[in-house]
């Protein structure tokens, strides 16, 4: 399905945002793949997040085509492959600009053949939300269409944290606040649909309560 792997044999998926509890990131190391929301660019400056990313299989997920990592960034952490949150109409089809952007590889000349639609791929799965508050939430389905054991979310702090570092693309914490309940709504959703995978979220958020396969680790 991607380029850079089949991630239907990962046991265990980080989700990493621009909040800034994804400094945490390099204290649970302990995975090899990962979806980056939104653009990263700056975010690679920071040693240790690099050190941490450097020989993972990364996705970037992004809303928007204007969201670009320049080549030489893509190629020493070996992203290949961009993933946008748009999902086909009813009849299995995208707007023509939609389909550029879909399509659209970071580093190499190849395809991404994703097609996120209703979820026949796997029979034991059931149809995703309606709608995504955030790309971050985006993220968090898209790990969870793969079925790991666990998945691990990173800079997810539904707006009422400051960014972990800033981008060209800036997103105004305070004008997004008004997300936070329908970010909340999204997770919640997720992981009751999805009883037997774990997940752990490190935020700073004050907002979220454990359930039985949610760990909350507050920092």
């Amino acid at each position: 399905m991607y380029s850079i792997k089949d991630f239907y044999c990962s046991d265990r998926i980080a989700i990493i945002a621009r909040g800034a509890s994804a400094a945490y990131v390099c204290q649970e190391n302990d995975f090899d793949d990962c979806f980056l929301v939104g653009q990263f660019v700056n975010a690679f400056k920071d040693e240790q997040l690099a050190k941490c990313l450097l020989c993972k299989n990364i996705v970037q997920v992004v809303n928007k085509s204007s969201i670009k990592t320049d080549r030489p960034t893509c190629e020493r952490f070996n992203i290949l492959d961009l993933q946008c949150n748009f999902a086909p109409d009813k009849k299995g089809n995208l707007s023509p600009a939609k389909t550029r952007v879909y399509n659209r590889i970071v580093s190499k000349n190849r395809h991404l053949k994703v097609h996120l639609g209703p979820r026949g791929i796997k029979e034991r799965r059931v149809k995703p939300p309606k709608s995504w508050a955030t790309t971050g939430l985006y993220a968090v389905d898209l790990a969870a269409f793969f079925h790991p054991k666990e998945i691990w979310t990173f800079g997810v702090d539904f707006y009422e944290s400051g960014y972990f570092s800033q981008e060209r693309i800036h997103v105004s914490i305070e004008s997004n606040k008004k997300r936070k309940k329908d970010m909340i709504k999204n997770l919640y959703g997720i992981v009751r649909r999805d009883s037997d995978i774990d997940f752990h979220v490190y935020t700073s958020s004050n907002s979220l309560e454990s359930m039985n396969n949610l760990y909350i680790h507050k920092v």
